[in-house]
């Protein structure tokens, strides 16, 4: 693969597109943009623009995200990862009492690695992972 070639005096907000992927200027720096799933790996019924997907090996499902009743679910994109984590119901984002998924996806948005932690949610980019 070869090395990305940004362009060297963007405005914010400029794109800038390679392959599938693409990422946004934000005046600091380069984030990348969410990945577009195609319709054909997904699986069940439901899915929504903006939802928030799982990969179980073979498809993408959608992610129910919950308040209430005894767990509590966030789910987020720190590029290059998508974070997925629960706690009990009333659990502080800063408090360690988190499970977190830290997952890694390919351009194409095939999962690549998942790895775990626990930690508190707002530390989800510095934790442990394995």
């Amino acid at each position: 693969m070869s090395a990305l070639a940004f362009p060297s005096t963007p405005s914010v907000n400029d794109t800038f597109t390679s392959g599938n992927r693409k990422w946004k200027w934000t005046g600091a720096r380069w984030q990348v943009m969410p990945v577009t799933i195609p319709a054909s790996r997904l699986s069940g019924e439901g899915a929504e623009m903006g939802d928030i997907l799982v990969f179980d090996g073979e498809a993408w499902s959608p992610v129910p995200l919950t308040e209430g009743g005894s767990t509590i679910a966030r789910a987020a994109w720190d590029s290059p990862y998508h974070y997925y984590g629960t706690a009990p119901t009333g659990t502080a984002e800063s408090s360690s009492g988190w499970t977190i998924t830290r997952i890694t996806t390919d351009a194409d948005g095939a999962v690549t690695a998942t790895q775990s932690a626990t930690g508190a949610w707002s530390s989800r980019t510095s934790l442990s992972y394995s």
